[in-house]
């Protein structure tokens, strides 16, 4: 297939270079943010892996490419932690604001809490419903806790802090 540059956004560009096959890089889009290259997500190999969590994107999946591996970490960490169902689980949007990871991710509607509205004559009270898949909200609360671990390690590591004790690469290393 010939290279068209009008299939891609104005800031993506196809990484090419003379590198000996054996350290040839996989399949690349880099766009330029400012100081920073980011890469979207769906080109790292956890993407490849675990394919049904960037099925539904929302929006841009872009992350600061020191944080890749945190956020491959993570990855599977969710995987682990959803067993043998996916629960429709899903990265909505990857971005950075401020410097900060902001890793936005949804479940299958059946897993979605729901707002009670109840009036008891003077006053309306709001209440937060957990689904009766997960009545106590632990698969919920289990995977936002992992994506806040990662983002923790993400910031660990960019700020060189690798070999922290709190930050394991992949695979448990330190």
């Amino acid at each position: 297939m010939k290279h068209n540059p009008s299939n891609h956004t104005p800031f993506a560009k196809f990484i090419t270079r003379a590198v000996p096959k054996q350290r040839r890089p996989s399949a690349v889009i880099e766009i330029e943010a400012g100081e920073k290259a980011t890469t979207d997500v769906r080109f790292l190999s956890v993407a490849l892996h675990y394919p049904y969590m960037f099925a539904t994107p929302f929006n841009e999946l872009v992350i600061n490419r020191p944080w890749a591996p945190a956020f491959t970490q993570t990855c599977i960490d969710i995987d682990r932690a959803l067993g043998n169902s996916t629960h429709g689980f899903c990265w909505r949007m990857i971005d950075a604001e401020n410097g900060e990871p902001n890793w936005y991710w949804s479940l299958a509607k059946e897993y979605d809490q729901q707002l009670s509205y109840i009036y008891d004559g003077k006053n309306i009270h709001v209440e937060v419903v957990n689904p009766w898949h997960d009545p106590a909200g632990e698969l919920r609360s289990t995977i936002q806790a992992i994506i806040d671990k990662g983002k923790r390690r993400a910031m660990n590591w960019q700020a060189g802090a690798a070999n922290d004790a709190h930050a394991t690469l992949p695979g448990g290393a330190q």
